[in-house]
């Protein structure tokens, strides 16, 4: 079962054992999406009050087979796609279905629409998320041969302050769309 489905800007559409799988754009980079199969999780591993979570992860790890030479310098190496996983937990037993307590499922035009549920609710996250790594290119990092052990090392760490940068814009965003409309959550500003 899935709470998130693939965007309108989707290309590529597959449902495999894995779940959704498409290819999007973020900015100019294309990237590999994958919708996992929602979960279902005893309570106490959620934040007090917390019915469900729906979050988006980077798989970062794009460089592998990597061959160096004795000096240290890359001779060779592989590079493949980004890919996001997007996946929604529930607390264990909880009806999908129940009305949302806050945010979307509660506003207006959700009312009317009859988008009032905690799924509905937990699918406008993915489809924020996503809608803003569409408009907004996730950092890159560009790693070749000939380049030293140090120089990868300082191009890994600017990287990791670029994406953690990049993820609590996106996490702010999303939160903001989602969370703090209509009557927004109790954290919301």
């Amino acid at each position: 079962m899935y709470t998130s489905y693939a965007p309108p800007f989707a290309r590529d559409i597959n449902t495999t054992t894995e779940g959704i799988k498409f290819t999007m754009d973020s900015g100019k980079i294309p990237i590999d999406v994958i919708i996992l199969v929602d979960i279902f999780e005893d309570a106490w591993k959620f934040d007090p009050g917390s019915l469900a979570e729906t979050f988006v992860e980077f798989d970062t790890e794009i460089y592998d087979n990597v061959a160096t030479d004795p000096s240290g310098k890359i001779v060779s190496l592989h590079r493949r796609g980004f890919i996001i996983n997007v996946q929604t937990r529930y607390v264990k037993d909880i009806d999908k279905d129940r009305r949302s307590g806050y945010g979307r499922g509660t506003t207006a035009k959700d009312r009317k629409s009859g988008n009032f549920s905690l799924d509905f609710h937990e699918s406008q996250h993915s489809a924020e998320a996503l809608e803003y790594i569409h408009k907004n290119q996730i950092p890159d990092m560009i790693i070749k041969p000939g380049m030293t052990a140090k120089s990868v090392t300082q191009i890994l760490d600017d990287y990791a302050v670029k994406r953690d940068a990049y993820l609590k814009k996106l996490e702010s965003y999303h939160i903001a769309k989602v969370d703090c409309v209509g009557n927004p959550a109790k954290f919301c500003k």
